[in-house]
């Protein structure tokens, strides 16, 4: 997986604005007392991770985006 230097810029400000959005709704969380209801923060999270991959989808080529979402995100997944 080597996108390229030009490219990588790009990918940065993607995670960047993920990263932040990811932030924000769980300082909302931690606001609120309570613990979410796993399902609730699921959902919330979806459009976020969706937005970030189409920013993905548009940097990348097809082949380097299938290897993000077939080896390496799932890797970066907590394991449980």
């Amino acid at each position: 997986f080597s996108p390229g230097k030009d490219k990588l810029s790009a990918i940065d400000s993607a995670f960047t604005q993920f990263y932040k959005a990811q932030e924000t709704l769980r300082d909302e969380w931690r606001g609120g007392g309570e613990r979410p209801d796993p399902q609730v923060m699921r959902e919330k999270m979806q459009p976020i991770a969706d937005a970030r991959d189409e920013k993905l989808k548009s940097i990348l080529t097809g082949e380097q985006f299938r290897k993000w979402k077939d080896e390496i995100e799932p890797a970066l997944r907590p394991q449980r």
